[in-house]
This record gives C-alpha cells, sequence and structure tokens, in this order.
C-alpha cells in the first residue's frame, strides 16, 4: 500500500496526516515501537558523530598555533572533517583569526640546474 492510498483512507475517516508523518510512522518510529513491544532489540538509530569535540578541538588548536601552521583543509584532512567545521573550531571555539596562507614554490638544487640549462638563451639557435 503506497502512502498516498494510506493518507487517503485516513481522510475519509476524518484524519488528517501527511504523508512525511506516514513515512517516519513505517520507516523509524515504528520500527522501533514494533522492537519495543515484541522484546527484540532495538534497532540501531543513525546518529551523526560530533566533531566539534574536545579531541579534535585539541588537535586543531595544536596544528593552528604553530610558528608555520599548515592550512586548514590540510587540518581538516588531518582530522578526517570538513575545513569548515576547523574554520569554525579556530574562530569559535578557539577565537583565534584566520589568515589566508600563501604558497610558495619549492625548489631543489636539480631544479635549479635544470632552470639554469634549459632557459632559453641557451636553447636558442644564433
Amino acid at each position: 500500500m503506497t502512502y498516498r492510498v494510506i493518507q487517503d483512507k485516513l481522510r475519509k475517516q476524518g484524519n488528517k496526516i501527511s504523508i512525511g508523518s506516514i513515512s517516519q510512522g513505517f520507516n523509524s518510529k515504528g520500527k522501533i515501537r514494533q522492537a519495543k513491544v515484541s522484546g527484540l532489540p532495538q534497532p540501531k538509530v543513525n546518529l551523526h558523530t560530533i566533531v566539534r569535540n574536545p579531541g579534535n578541538i585539541q588537535n586543531v588548536s595544536r596544528y593552528a598555533s604553530n610558528v608555520n601552521p599548515l592550512g586548514q583543509r590540510a587540518i581538516a584532512r588531518k582530522l578526517g572533517t570538513s575545513h569548515t567545521t576547523v574554520n569554525k573550531i579556530i574562530q569559535g571555539d578557539l577565537a583565534m583569526q584566520t589568515r589566508k596562507k600563501h604558497r610558495r614554490h619549492n625548489l631543489k638544487d636539480r631544479h635549479k640546474k635544470n632552470r639554469k640549462t634549459n632557459s632559453r638563451n641557451s636553447m636558442s639557435v644564433t
């Protein structure tokens, strides 16, 4: 039986109920009640975990208070959270300021040698 059919039958009896309420009754709350009545263990309710917990706040504080701190996205990757959560922890919980972290190029010695040997002046034929 579809939710719409159930809604129509209840409306004929004089009860006005939304399809969403019917869906909730069948999918989650109904299953918990049925398990409780029949004595079975209750089904697991999927609750989201709290990410802004004291452990993560302490880790973000440690990463963000270095002399050359990691970027927010790098911190988020290490903690397994989103960069938005890291930003909220830094600004809200730690009351720190966020700044733009500019990237720099990291030239190694072999790159410097290549730059000198492969420049346009040495490659052009005169």
